[in-house]
């Protein structure tokens, strides 16, 4: 219906009543798992219904609506979303994210470890195990036309695995990348607050589901949230509530590894954003290194400011990124090489050293 229909009226409610459906009609031991095989799905109509793309084709199976998302990234000529539209479609977007691959339902399922925080948390996994030993030892056993039975009855939901989450997190880094472009340049203040408050839960809820080496999920989450926390952001309200997420969860490990890559990798690409004459990516790198600077002033932010110290000092490969930084400069004539004084032969030097 969402993808469907020429009514933003309509659109809105059925993404808003979808929503409700996914996070209060399952009961939460199948949620997830019910979740994993429509989830790509409502991406896909997401993505869509974002880009302007379309009407959705019915699901064929995973690899098949995964492959309408990569196609929705083409250019369309239709108009950006409304603003209740796109705040409705933000809010699915995360909760279907967040219910699938969070770290919670996914720690619930075993696709994760669980992680032991005290002592008496660990003797609680232990006898957890135990008395679920006890019960397999004690269950009686299926007779062998009952187990072929079971084997033959086709299961309509995908299995959680970790083979579906490395596959899913590379599919979601696509569908960012068709997504943010509308929405971080959307012009309703709505949307761009809710664009901040969906990254922040997404980046939050899956702090562990999320940190691979392979996906850049979560480097696209906190580099987006950094350009909107900008101090140059046209919103004060939008910049605020976009340093407030980050600083919520600055005492992550992952997370100040991977600010520090992103620290890292913007002051390299700056000097050829700049060559480029892109105002578009120096803008963005510009917003994403002002926002690093303002979060290292807050009280939680020790081992960003050790970090700046690093890359700042002589031992932080400074050489490597200032000198090109330096060269993409274009030296302008001092002001007292104007006058007629100067007229041996520097004024040709400051000319031929200019940068067209």
């Amino acid at each position: 219906i969402a993808t469907s229909a020429t009514s933003s009226q309509v659109i809105q409610r059925a993404l808003q009543i979808l929503e409700s459906i996914l996070v209060n009609w399952f009961a939460d031991d199948d949620k997830a798992r019910v979740l994993a095989g429509v989830m790509p799905g409502i991406i896909s109509a997401i993505v869509k219904i974002i880009s302007g793309a379309p009407s959705v084709a019915q699901s064929r199976g995973m690899q098949t609506v995964w492959n309408d998302v990569n196609a929705s990234k083409q250019t369309s000529s239709r108009k950006p979303p409304t603003t209740d539209i796109a705040c409705a479609a933000l809010q699915l977007f995360s909760s279907v994210v967040v219910l699938t691959i969070g770290d919670v339902p996914l720690t619930a399922c075993g696709v994760l470890a669980a992680q032991v925080s005290d002592l008496e948390s660990l003797v609680n996994d232990i006898n957890v195990n135990e008395a679920d030993d006890s019960t397999l030892v004690g269950s009686p056993t299926l007779s062998a036309s009952s187990t072929q039975t079971l084997q033959n009855r086709a299961d309509p939901f995908p299995q959680l695995t970790a083979t579906y989450l490395a596959y899913t997190r590379t599919q979601l880094m696509h569908s960012l990348h068709a997504l943010l472009p509308t929405l971080t340049t959307h012009h309703a203040l709505r949307v761009r607050l809710a664009l901040v408050d969906a990254l922040s839960r997404i980046a939050q809820s899956c702090v562990r589901s999320l940190d691979s080496d392979e996906s850049a999920v979560q480097d696209i989450l906190l580099t987006t949230l950094l350009e909107l926390g900008s101090p140059y952001e046209s919103s004060p309200d939008v910049s605020s509530r976009a340093r407030m997420a980050i600083c919520g969860w600055l005492q992550e490990r992952q997370v100040q590894s991977r600010l520090r890559a992103i620290l890292e990798r913007e002051l390299g690409a700056f000097p050829a954003a700049v060559q480029s004459h892109s105002e578009r990516r120096v803008g963005s790198c510009v917003n994403v290194i002002m926002a690093l600077t303002s979060l290292a002033r807050e009280v939680n932010a020790g081992a960003l400011r050790r970090d700046f110290a690093l890359l700042l000092g002589p031992n932080g490969g400074v050489v490597r990124w200032s000198w090109p930084l330096l060269a993409c400069l274009e030296l302008a004539r001092p002001v007292e090489m104007e006058t007629e004084q100067a007229n041996d032969g520097t004024t040709r030097a400051w000319d031929l050293a200019r940068i067209e």
